[in-house]
Order: structure tokens, then C-alpha cells, then sequence
């Protein structure tokens, strides 16, 4: 891995979070694996995000969906800022991509822009959502159940995570320890 330049120690800091030089990266071919899933991780997030964004303006959420569009984007700040930081200029070297991947991510952006600026622009002007939902708790609460349920929701599927992971080292291990057949 290349070292990122002395003027940044945040470079470093964003090194030792994002694991590069952890020994979990594996051997070579397992890194350039595992940075493929990172780079398609990211830009999966980059179009969950502006959904939710989109969904948020069609009930008449505006403020909170740009919030949401915004944020969208700062992962791809963070992918320029790091490559900058470690001397690549990334807008250069994806002048360089394919004519087809090009209007392929340029096209999709754009049309979930439209959408998400149309759905918005339509509640600003009329004052109506798109599709009105009610927002509030049910029954009128003070959300706590709801909450409680959150948090028991959310455990369940951090252990379910973390249960199959291990089920998954597991697999690995045996799969690495079994004799090859050839």
C-alpha cells in the first residue's frame, strides 16, 4: 500500500480505520477482492441513500430528504479527498473510463436527481406531499414502544450479523483444511 504523503495525518487515521494495512486484508488477490466490495459496498450505499432520499421527498419530507441526498454524496468526496491525498487525481483517471460506464453512472445520477428534485419541488409549490402518509407514532404515543422495538430490532440483527459471520469462518476454516481432490 502506498503511504499516504506526510502533509496528511488524517490520511494515515483514515488508513488504520479503513483496515488497509490490517492483516485482515489478506494476500494480494484477497485485498484487490476485498477493495472491489468496498469500491461496489459504496456506490450500492450511494444509491440506497438517494432512494430514501426520493422516498422522504414523495411523502412530503423535503428538508430531511436533501439531508439525505446530501449525504449521498459524501462518500465520493471522501474517495477524492483520499486518492488526492495519496498524489492520484481521480477526476483525471476517470476521464479515462469507458464511454458505456460513463452514461451508464452519469445517466442513473441524473434521472434520481430529477426525480428527487421534482418530488421536492412538487411539495414546496403545492404544499401537498406527493403521496401523504401519516407521520406521527401510532396511537399517538410518545414513540417509546416504538423505540424499544427498535433497539430489540436492531440487536437481533446485529447478532444475526455477527452469528453469521462466524458461521462463515467456520466454513472457511474447513473448506482451507479439507485435502484437495485432484
Amino acid at each position: 500500500m502506498t503511504a499516504p504523503h506526510d502533509s496528511s495525518r488524517f490520511a494515515g487515521f483514515a488508513d488504520s480505520i479503513s483496515g488497509v494495512d490490517d492483516p485482515s486484508m489478506g494476500d494480494e488477490r484477497e485485498q484487490i477482492i476485498i477493495l472491489r466490495a468496498y469500491t461496489f459496498g459504496t456506490i450500492v450505499a450511494t444509491y440506497a441513500a438517494f432512494a430514501v432520499g426520493i422516498v422522504l421527498a414523495l411523502i412530503g419530507v423535503g428538508a430531511w430528504s436533501a439531508l439525505v441526498v446530501v449525504t449521498a454524496g459524501v462518500s465520493g468526496w471522501a474517495v477524492l479527498w483520499y486518492c488526492a491525498q495519496h498524489g492520484i487525481d481521480l477526476a483525471a483517471m476517470t476521464e479515462h473510463a469507458g464511454a458505456r460506464r460513463k452514461a451508464l453512472t452519469y445517466g442513473s445520477i441524473t434521472v434520481l436527481i430529477a426525480i428527487w428534485l421534482a418530488a421536492f419541488l412538487f411539495h414546496a409549490i403545492t404544499g401537498s406531499p406527493l403521496i401523504p402518509v401519516e407521520l406521527g407514532f401510532p396511537g399517538g404515543g410518545d414513540g417509546i414502544a416504538t423505540a424499544l422495538g427498535a433497539l430489540v430490532g436492531g440487536a437481533v440483527g446485529v447478532g444475526a450479523v455477527v452469528l453469521a459471520l462466524k458461521l462463515l469462518s467456520r466454513r472457511a476454516s474447513r473448506d482451507d483444511d479439507a485435502p484437495d481432490e485432484a
